[in-house]
């Protein structure tokens, strides 16, 4: 739900940025869809501290270290952009886009 309305997921610390999530990543280790679910709407990355931090299992450090070193897919650069651009507004206003229905289910995060 908090994805549908514009959380934003950056995969930094605390410290590098208020909304960083990186230190919190331990807490999902049980659960892989969630963890699964970050990954996919992560915009951002601190690859330094992701490589130090001690909160990190292996699995999910390497999957961290491999998004974090790469370009995002165009499709995940588009939904970041139309959120950013639409905000919290996004989830009533996509219905409206011209996009097959498919399309706006993906940017308001009804399908990963």
């Amino acid at each position: 739900m908090l994805l549908r309305y514009g959380a934003k997921v950056v995969m930094k610390t605390q410290f590098r940025d208020p909304h960083g999530l990186l230190n919190s990543l331990q807490s999902v280790a049980q659960h892989e869809d969630v963890f699964y679910t970050l990954l996919d709407a992560a915009e951002s990355f601190d690859t330094c501290m992701i490589r130090r931090s001690q909160f990190l299992t292996e699995t999910q450090r390497g999957l961290l270290m491999q998004l974090a070193t790469s370009p995002l897919p165009l499709t995940q650069q588009v939904r970041l952009y139309l959120r950013r651009l639409l905000g919290a507004r996004l989830p009533e206003l996509a219905p409206h886009l011209p996009l097959p229905k498919l399309l706006q289910q993906y940017l308001t995060y009804g399908i990963s």
